[in-house]
C-alpha cells in the first residue's frame, strides 16, 4: 500500500507557528473478521485520509498551547451483509456479545468520517508543578450497506481531560486526573418486550461521564535502587457512571450497567 504523508510548520511570529499535515493510513482488518467466514479473506485494508491544521503558541519556556482542526475520511471499512445497518467500526469488542465479533460475511464497502477541533495546553515540570488540559469537540459518523449515515458508537461529542501534579519535596509527589465526556450513543430498548428497533440504531445517548482520580507517592532513593510507595484513589467522588442499558429477561425490565464506585489502592514498587 502506498501511504504518503507530509507536514509543514510555518512561523507566523516569534512564538506563534502555523502547522498543517496530511497523510494516508492503512490498517489491516481484525484477524477474527478474516477467519470467521471464507468470503472475508478478500477484505481490503481499511483506509483513512487525515487532514490537520492549527496554530501553536509558546507562552513561556515551560508552557504552550495549541488549537487544531481535523478531518478524517474512512473508506473500505468492513460492513455486514447480513445486518445491512452495521459497520464494524462501531463494534467495541464486548466479549459477552458475540454480535460484536463480526462472525458473518463482510465486504469492504463501509465508509465514514470524523471531524473536530481540539484545544491543548501543557505546562512542563517547573516550580515543582506540571499539568495538561485537553478539550475536544468532534463528530464521528459511519455509513453501512443500507446507505444511511449514523452516529459512531464512540461519538461522545466532547472530551475533557485535566491532569496536574505537584512535587512536594523530600520524595513526596501528588497528582490528580479529571475526565468529563459526553455520553455515547446507543440503540434504545423497547420497555415492553426488550426488543431493539434497528431503525433507531444509535439514536439515544447515555448520560455524560465524569471521574476524578488522585494519587500520592513517596519515594526513598538509595545507592543503587529506589523504593516507592503510593496511595491511589480512583473515582474519588464515587460517581457510578452508566456504561450501558440492558434487558433483564427474568424481571422483564431495563437495567443499568454502572461502573465501579470509589476504588482505593495501596502499592509498593522497588526500582533498580
Amino acid at each position: 500500500y502506498f501511504s504518503p504523508r507530509t507536514s509543514v510548520s510555518i512561523p507566523l511570529a516569534e512564538k506563534l507557528n502555523l502547522n498543517a499535515a496530511w497523510g494516508v493510513f492503512f490498517q489491516s482488518p481484525s484477524y477474527i473478521w478474516l477467519v470467521s467466514n471464507s468470503q472475508n479473506k478478500d477484505l481490503k485494508n481499511i483506509r483513512a485520509n487525515h487532514y490537520v491544521a492549527g496554530i501553536e503558541y509558546i507562552l513561556t519556556s515551560d508552557m504552550r498551547f495549541s488549537i487544531e482542526g481535523y478531518y478524517k475520511k474512512y473508506s473500505d471499512y468492513p460492513a455486514s451483509t447480513v445486518r445491512n445497518y452495521l459497520i464494524l467500526a462501531n463494534q467495541g469488542g464486548n466479549f459477552q456479545n458475540t454480535g460484536d465479533f463480526g462472525l458473518e460475511p463482510l465486504v469492504s464497502a463501509g465508509s465514514g468520517y470524523s471531524k473536530g477541533v481540539e484545544f491543548f495546553f501543557q505546562k512542563n515540570l517547573s516550580d515543582n508543578f506540571y499539568g495538561t488540559l485537553n478539550f475536544s469537540y468532534f463528530d464521528a459518523r459511519f455509513t453501512a450497506l443500507d446507505g444511511i449515515e449514523r452516529e459512531s458508537d464512540f461519538n461522545n461529542k466532547f472530551l475533557l481531560s485535566i491532569n496536574a501534579g505537584v512535587v512536594l519535596g523530600k520524595g513526596w509527589e501528588a497528582g490528580g486526573k479529571f475526565r468529563f465526556n459526553g455520553g455515547r450513543p446507543y440503540t434504545p430498548i423497547n420497555p415492553n418486550n426488550g426488543t431493539v428497533d434497528v431503525s433507531q440504531y444509535n439514536t439515544a445517548r447515555l448520560p455524560d461521564y465524569n471521574r476524578f482520580d488522585i494519587r500520592v507517592d513517596k519515594r526513598w532513593n538509595f545507592k543503587k535502587w529506589s523504593l516507592v510507595t503510593y496511595i491511589d484513589i480512583q473515582n474519588l467522588f464515587n460517581k457510578k457512571n452508566i456504561t450501558q442499558y440492558k434487558w433483564n429477561k427474568f424481571t422483564k425490565t431495563i437495567e443499568e450497567d454502572k461502573s465501579l464506585g470509589t476504588l482505593p489502592t495501596i502499592g509498593i514498587n522497588a526500582q533498580f
